[in-house]
């Protein structure tokens, strides 16, 4: 049902309103997830214009009733629309104390992951300026470009993880991505790589001191 009370006959208007409801109205059924991407309004929008890929049986559940679901996002790379791949899961819904954990979105890069950053000990005193990476609240920036944060999501029981979906810049053009953070126990090593669109390896960084 819409934020009006209208009835919603489509499976695309129950995922952009879903996300209304929990990021705009903080309201969350059991087993609603919260992720960093569509915490901005001009986010939610874009999913009015989504391509979904999803069976009958699936958009029928949907819409007949509250299934658990298991849905990926990605941005088209020819024209730039949001393209949603939905199944349903098979298991139930965290409850209880899982439920309780589950991540909220933050606005800005937490202070334990700022400040700078390198390939090597050697690079933070000796090395090139393309080795040296700046993280502060609103992202990571290098000589040779820039990754803003559009949203942050912090991951596991632990939040030593965080996931970023980022607007990235460099060499004259602009792309998004998202990008996994991982900070040791003693915060002096970041682990970092790319998941989205194209996964990379594992990058280990050091803290320039």
């Amino acid at each position: 049902m819409s934020s009006k009370g209208e009835d919603l006959s489509d499976a695309v208007a129950n995922f952009q309103q879903d996300r209304f409801n929990v990021h705009a109205r903080g309201l969350r059924q059991k087993g609603d997830s919260v992720d960093a991407y569509f915490a901005e309004k001009t986010r939610r929008l874009e999913i009015a214009g989504a391509m979904l890929t999803i069976d009958k049986e699936t958009s029928a559940a949907i819409v007949d009733g509250n299934p658990s679901l298991l849905l990926d996002v990605y941005r088209h790379k020819s024209n730039g629309r949001l393209e949603f791949s939905v199944g349903v899961s098979d298991g139930a819904p965290p409850e209880g104390i899982d439920a309780a954990e589950t991540p909220r979105p933050l606005h800005e890069i937490p202070s334990e992951y700022r400040g700078k950053w390198a390939y090597s000990a050697h690079n933070c005193t000796g090395g090139e300026p393309t080795a040296i990476l700046a993280i502060d609240s609103k992202g990571l920036h290098q000589s040779e470009g820039e990754m803003i944060a559009l949203g942050v999501l912090p991951m596991g029981s632990s939040r030593r993880t965080i996931i970023i979906n980022a607007r990235n810049s460099g060499g004259g053009g602009k792309w998004d991505s998202t990008e996994e953070f991982t900070l040791s126990s003693d915060s002096a090593v970041l682990e970092w790589r790319t998941v989205r669109p194209y996964p990379s390896a594992v990058s280990r960084l050091v803290r320039c001191r």
